[in-house]
C-alpha cells in the first residue's frame, strides 16, 4: 500500500489511525512516498510495486507527476487521480453534481480579468448591479446572495445581504484563531478582481453538514455552527472545533453514495445545507476524514482493508468493526425533577420528557412611530413619484438607502432655495423594497429614467418649509439608511385631464426602530429562555449539585444539533431584529451586528405573523365604533350616551398634553444632556430634576413635534370628536419619554398617569367587548398561527415520516465528463463547454434564481428544513441521546399577542361564528379551561401586553403512560405580559425595563392534554379555501410543512 500525499497529510493523526487498523490486519505493507522524492525525483525513481496507491491533492502536491506515475506503473487507486482536476473548479464540481441528479445550487458566474477588474463572456454583454440584486442576461438573483471564487482552493467567500435587513457583506475566511468570519456593513458592492459564482443564500438553521464517505456504502455525517451565523468558532476543552455527529436522511445517504461514485473518490469529504425543502450539496473537497472521532477510524479502516482485499482478489474479508456501545446508545431515564411549585418555578415534572418549545413573542423597546403628511403640487416631488412609481395612479414607496438619499437631496436643496442639482441617470430597479406592494419590479424596469429634478427657485410656504425641515432631520439621522427603519410614501391625489398626477399626498414614516436597550433585553431575555425552558444537558457527579441555569440548559444548539430550532418573524423591522437579537441570547452567539443573524436564522412570515385579512379588519372596524361609542358617547343627540363614557379623562389627557408641549418648547436644547441607552450607557443621567436629559435615540426637536402632533390629533376642533385611537399612541409615546427623557418635562408622570387609565380600558376593547366577538377577532386575525402552533405540537408527538427517494439516475463519472470536455475543446463538438456554460446552462428556463420555497405555500405550510438529529453511536455522555427537542419560535407585534391570549381565554365558551363544531358530545362535555380563573383576574388586572410578551407551550410526554393513552401528551401554557411594570423602574436601570416572569395560565402543576388542548383551539385555526380541493402535491406539501 503506497501512501502518495504531502508529509502534512500523509503523517496525520487521522491517517496515523486509519493506517494502523490496516496494518493491524497483518495483510500489507505500507510505504511512504517521501515528499522531498515527490517534488524532486522523476516519477521513475519512486517506489515500485505497488499493489494499491493513495494519493490526494493537497496545497504544493505534484498532481501531474503522480498522474505520470499511476500511467507507469498502473497500481490500483482508491482515489482516482485525474478526477481531482474537477475538484478544483467549483463550476466543473457544479456541473458534475448536476449531471448526476445531486442536488446543487443553481448559480450565475460573472467572469472578470484578474487584473483590470474587465467584464467578460456573458456578463460582458449585458451586466447589471443594483442595490439588492445582479442580473446576468435574463437570469436575476436578488440578495442575500453567496459569492464563490471558482478557484476551490480560495475559500474566501463574501455573503452579501439586503438593503432591507441592514445591507452589507460577510466574508468567510479559513479559520483564524477563533474566527471564521467577519462582517462589514458599509460594503455592497461585489468583488470585481476575478471571475465569482453566484447563488442563493439558503436558511438552515444556522448550521452546515460535513459529509465523509469511505465508499459508496459508509457515511459519516457531523454538524457544526455555520461560519455565517456570527463567525465565532466553538471549540471544546481541547481547543477543536466543536463538530457532532447526526443522522443522515436516506435522501442523504444515497446523495453520499452518488457523490463518491461520480466523482471517483472512495474516501471524500463534501459539504451540505438543509434547506427548508431539500438537501444541497455545496462543496466537494476530495480526500477528507474526520478528526478525533475513534469509531469512525476503526470503521475506515475495515472498510479500506476489506476493499483493497477485494480488488487484489487475495481472500474475502470481513471487517471487525467495534460493536456499538450499549452504554452508550441505551435510552437513559431522565431524572425525576419537581413540578412547578407554587413559587412559579418552571421545572418539569417527574416522569416526563420535553418534546418541544413553541413561543409567540411581541418586540422588545421601540422608538415611538411617527408619521408626517404633506400634501404639495410641487414639480420636483411630481418628477419625484415618476420616476419611482410603476404607474401615475400606482403609489411609491422609497425604503432604499439610494431612494431616501434622493429625497433627501431634494429636501436639502429645497431648503436652501437653491436649484436642485441634477441627479445622474438610476436604474430604477436600484432601490429594492422588503415590502410586498414594491414587488412589482419588473413592472418598473420597463421605465428608463428621465433628466431628474428640475432646475428652479424655491419659495416655501409656513407648512412646507416645516414639513421639509422634518425630512431633513429624520433622513440625516444616524448618518446612514436602513430601509427596515424609515419610509416616504407618495401617493398621488388628484390628476390631469391627460391622467398624470397633479397633486401628490407625501407620507414620512419613521420611528418604531429598537433602542440599545431593547436589543440588550431581548438578548437577555433569551438567555434566561434557554437556561428555564430547557432541561440539563449532562447529568453527572460533577453537575448534578448544579441548577438547570448553571449547566446552561438544553438549548446548545451547535454543541448538541438535538435541537429542532427554527424562528419565524413578521417583515417588521423591528419585529425582526427582536428576534435576531433573543436568537443571540439563547444560542450564545457571539455579540456584533444582528443582520448575520438575521439573514442566517430569522424566517420572515408576513401572513402568519404580520397581515390582518378584510374579515379581520372589517371585524375590528365594527369593534371600535362600539368602542367609540363607550368611552366617548353616542354623537347622535336623539340617543342616550352609554354610561361608562370616559369624556372626562380624555379632557384631563388634553390638558396633560398640551402641558407638556409647552414644557418641552421651552426646554433649552444646547442644555440637554445626551445619554446613552442601554449597555452602552457611559453618562449617569443627572438627579437634578432641573437638569434637562434625553436619549441619544431621539432628538429634542424630534419629541416636540411628536408631542404637538399627538395633541392635535387628539381632539379634532374642526369636527368637535376625540379621536380615541391616538390613546394608545400617546401611552407609547409618554411611557417612552419617562423611560428615555425624563428629563425633557415635568409633566410626563402626571399624563402617564391618566395616559394608563385610559388605555387599560382601550386596548382589550378594540379586540371585542364580548367573549364571541374576541373569539372571531382571534380567529381573523391570528387563525393561521394557530394553525401552525397545532401542528408543531402534533409533529411533535409523532414520529417524523421517511422522505421520498431520489430519482432514478444514471452514471455520469468524473473521467467521462472530462473526456467530453477534451472531446469538445479539440472542436470535436458544436457544444462549449466552457465551464461558466456548463454551470448556467442548468438555468436555461429560469429567470430569478431563488431559495426553492413555493411561492404558494401558505404560512401554516411553511416547508421547514429536515433535523440533523444527534447519531447515538456518537453521543458520548449525552443524556437521552435519541431524544429531539423542536422549538419555534414566532416574533409578532402587540395585535396577535392580544388576538392570540382572547382566544385562549374564550375558547371553551364560545367557538368563532364561521368555526364548523365537530366535536362530539364528550368533547363539549368536558369544561377544562386553558386559562383558570385565577390566571384570568392577573390578566384582567394587566389588560396590556407590553414588549417581550410571551406565550409559551411546553409539550411533554410521559413514558410512563401507555402509549394510546390521553395521558402520554400534556402541555403547559405560560405567559407574561412582558416589561409592563411602571417606567419609573426603569430609572438606575439602563433605561430597561423590569420583565414579568413566566407564569402557567392553567393551575399549577395540572397542564392540559394535548388532545383537549387541540379541541379547544382546533376551531379557531384558519382553513385554507384551496385546501378543500387539494389534490395529492397539495397533501404531500402540508405533511412536510414542519
Amino acid at each position: 500500500l503506497g501512501i502518495c500525499a504531502m508529509a502534512k497529510k500523509a503523517t496525520s493523526k487521522p491517517m496515523k489511525a486509519i493506517l494502523g487498523i490496516v496494518n493491524n490486519t497483518g495483510h500489507f505493507t505500507i510505504v511512504y512516498f517521501e515528499e522531498e522524492m515527490l517534488l524532486h525525483s522523476p516519477v521513475e525513481e519512486w517506489p515500485h510495486p505497488v499493489d494499491v496507491l493513495i494519493s490526494f491533492f493537497s496545497d504544493g502536491f505534484p498532481l501531474e507527476k503522480a498522474e505520470a506515475y499511476v500511467a507507469l506503473r498502473k497500481p490500483h487507486l482508491i482515489n482516482d487521480l485525474t478526477s481531482q482536476h474537477i475538484l478544483l473548479d467549483r463550476r466543473r464540481v457544479y456541473a458534475l453534481l448536476a449531471e448526476n441528479g445531486i442536488p446543487c445550487p443553481k448559480t450565475v458566474v460573472i467572469e472578470r480579468d484578474a487584473k483590470t477588474g474587465e467584464l467578460k463572456g456573458k456578463a460582458a454583454e449585458n451586466f447589471v448591479e443594483a442595490d439588492d440584486y445582479i442580473q446576468v442576461g435574463g437570469v436575476k438573483l436578488e440578495k442575500p446572495f453567496v459569492e464563490k471564487p471558482v478557484d476551490a482552493e480560495d475559500h474566501n467567500v463574501c455573503i452579501y445581504y439586503p438593503s432591507s435587513a441592514g445591507g452589507g457583506v460577510k466574508n468567510l475566511f479559513r479559520k483564524v484563531g477563533d474566527k471564521s468570519a467577519d462582517y462589514d456593513r458599509t460594503k455592497s458592492a461585489v468583488r470585481t478582481d476575478g471571475t465569482y459564482m453566484y447563488e442563493p443564500f439558503f436558511q438552515t438553521g444556522g448550521t452546515d453538514i460535513k459529509v465523509y464517505t469511505v465508499g459508496p456504502d459508509y457515511a459519516h455525517a457531523e454538524a457544526r455552527k455555520s461560519p455565517v451565523v456570527d463567525g465565532q468558532v466553538n471549540r471544546d476543552a481541547n481547543g477543536k472545533e466543536v463538530r457532532v455527529p447526526v443522522v443522515l436522511t436516506p435522501i442523504e445517504k444515497e446523495i453520499a453514495r452518488r457523490v463518491c461514485m461520480a466523482f471517483g473518490q472512495m474516501v471524500c469529504g463534501f459539504d451540505m445545507l438543509r434547506s427548508p425543502n431539500q438537501s444541497y450539496v455545496i462543496d466537494v473537497n476530495g480526500w477528507s476524514f474526520v478528526k478525533g472521532v475513534q469509531k469512525y477510524y476503526e470503521d475506515a479502516g475495515a472498510v479500506l482493508a476489506a476493499h483493497m482485499m477485494r480488488i487484489m482478489g487475495r481472500m474475502s474479508f470481513a471487517p471487525a468493526t467495534r460493536g456499538t456501545d450499549a452504554a452508550t446508545t441505551a435510552k437513559v431515564s431522565a431524572p425525576a425533577v419537581p413540578g412547578a411549585s407554587p413559587g412559579g418555578s418552571l421545572g418539569r415534572w417527574e416522569n416526563q420528557e420535553l418534546l418541544a418549545v413553541l413561543a409567540v413573542m411581541r418586540h422588545a423597546d421601540r422608538t415611538p412611530k411617527n408619521k408626517m403628511k404633506l400634501v404639495t403640487s410641487r414639480r420636483e416631488f411630481l418628477e419625484l413619484h415618476e420616476h419611482w412609481a410603476s404607474g401615475p395612479k400606482k403609489e411609491a414607496k422609497l425604503k432604499a438607502p439610494k431612494q431616501l438619499q434622493e429625497v433627501l437631496d431634494l429636501a436639502n436643496s429645497m431648503l436652501r432655495g437653491t436649484p436642485t442639482q441634477a441627479s445622474p441617470k438610476l436604474s430604477r430597479q436600484a432601490g429594492g423594497d422588503s415590502e410586498a406592494e414594491q414587488s412589482e419590479d419588473d413592472s418598473l424596469s420597463g421605465h428608463s429614467p428621465t433628466e431628474f429634478m428640475v432646475s428652479r427657485c424655491i419659495s416655501l410656504d409656513e407648512n412646507e418649509l416645516e414639513s421639509l425641515q422634518l425630512v431633513q432631520a429624520v433622513l440625516s439621522e444616524g448618518g446612514c439608511f436602513s430601509g427596515i427603519n424609515r419610509k416616504v410614501q407618495l401617493k398621488p391625489v388628484k390628476w390631469n385631464a391627460e391622467g398624470k398626477v397633479k397633486e401628490l399626498l407625501i407620507i414620512l414614516k419613521y420611528g418604531g426602530t429598537l433602542t440599545p436597550a431593547g436589543i440588550a433585553q431581548a438578548e437577555q431575555v433569551g438567555q434566561r429562555f434557554r437556561s428555564q425552558m430547557y432541561p440539563g444537558e449532562i447529568e453527572d457527579a460533577s453537575t448534578m449539585a448544579l441548577s438547570h441555569a448553571e449547566r446552561g440548559g438544553l438549548l446548545r444548539l451547535h454543541a448538541t444539533q438535538r435541537h429542532d430550532f427554527k424562528v419565524y418573524s413578521s417583515d417588521e423591522g423591528r419585529v425582526q431584529m427582536s428576534a435576531a437579537a433573543f436568537t443571540r441570547g439563547l444560542l450564545d452567539l457571539e455579540a456584533g451586528e444582528l443582520t448575520p443573524i438575521c439573514v442566517a436564522l430569522v424566517e420572515t412570515e408576513p401572513r402568519m405573523l404580520d397581515d390582518l385579512n378584510h374579515e379581520a379588519e372589517d371585524l375590528m372596524k365594527e369593534a371600535k365604533v362600539a368602542l367609540n361609542q363607550r368611552v366617548v358617547g353616542t354623537q347622535d343627540a336623539t340617543a342616550q350616551s352609554h354610561p361608562e363614557t370616559m369624556v372626562k379623562d380624555l379632557e384631563e389627557l388634553y390638558q396633560n398634553l398640551k402641558v407638556v408641549c409647552e414644557q418641552v418648547a421651552n426646554v433649552n436644547r444646547n442644555e440637554v444632556i445626551l445619554v446613552d441607552c442601554g449597555p452602552e450607557r457611559k453618562i449617569v443621567e443627572p438627579l437634578d430634576r432641573g437638569c434637562a436629559s434625553c436619549c441619544r435615540t431621539t432628538k429634542p426637536r424630534l419629541v416636540l413635534k411628536r408631542w404637538q402632533k399627538l395633541r392635535e390629533d387628539l381632539w379634532d376642533s374642526k369636527k368637535g370628536t376625540w379621536n380615541i385611537s391616538k390613546v394608545p399612541e400617546i401611552y407609547d409615546a409618554v411611557k417612552f419619554d419617562i423611560i428615555h427623557s425624563q428629563g425633557l418635562a415635568a409633566g410626563f408622570m402626571p399624563l402617564f398617569e391618566v395616559a394608563k387609565r385610559i388605555n387599560d380600558v382601550i386596548v382589550p376593547l378594540e379586540y371585542g367587548s364580548d367573549p364571541q366577538t374576541r373569539a372571531d377577532i382571534g380567529s381573523k386575525v391570528c387563525g393561521q398561527l394557530v394553525r401552525k402552533l397545532i401542528t408543531d405540537l402534533q409533529k411533535s408527538s409523532q414520529s417524523g415520516s421517511e422522505p421520498s427517494e431520489l430519482p432514478a439516475w444514471s452514471l455520469v463519472t468524473a473521467g467521462q465528463y472530462l473526456k467530453r470536455s477534451v472531446a469538445s475543446w479539440m472542436g470535436k463538438s458544436s457544444t462549449s463547454q466552457d465551464p461558466s456554460v456548463e454551470c448556467t446552462s442548468l438555468m436555461k428556463d429560469q429567470k430569478d434564481i431563488a431559495s426553492p420555497v413555493p411561492d404558494e405555500a401558505g404560512p401554516e405550510n411553511t416547508p421547514e428544513a429536515d433535523f440533523a438529529g444527534l447519531n447515538p453511536e456518537h453521543a458520548g455522555n449525552f443524556m437521552n441521546p435519541d431524544r429531539r427537542v423542536r422549538t419555534r419560535l414566532y416574533f409578532t407585534s402587540e395585535s396577535h399577542i392580544q388576538a392570540m391570549m382572547n382566544v385562549l381565554r374564550n375558547c371553551h365558551i364560545v367557538l368563532p361564528e364561521d368555526a364548523v363544531d365537530g366535536q362530539d358530545a364528550s368533547a363539549r362535555a368536558d369544561k377544562t379551561q386553558i386559562v383558570c380563573p385565577e390566571a384570568e383576574e392577573r390578566l384582567q388586572g394587566e389588560p396590556v401586553f407590553d414588549y417581550l410578551s410571551q406565550i409559551v407551550f411546553r409539550l411533554y410526554e410521559d413514558k410512563l403512560a401507555p402509549p394510546a393513552s390521553e395521558e402520554r401528551y400534556r402541555v403547559e401554557v405560560l405567559f407574561s405580559p412582558g416589561a409592563n411594570a411602571h417606567p419609573s423602574a426603569s430609572r438606575g436601570n439602563q433605561h430597561t425595563m423590569p420583565l414579568k416572569e413566566l407564569s402557567p395560565l392553567h393551575k399549577a402543576g395540572t397542564p392540559l392534554t394535548l388532545m383537549r388542548l387541540q379541541q379547544l383551539i382546533t376551531p379557531f385555526a384558519v382553513t385554507k379555501p384551496e385546501d378543500k380541493d387539494a389534490g395529492p402535491q397539495d397533501l404531500n406539501r402540508d405533511r412536510s410543512e414542519c
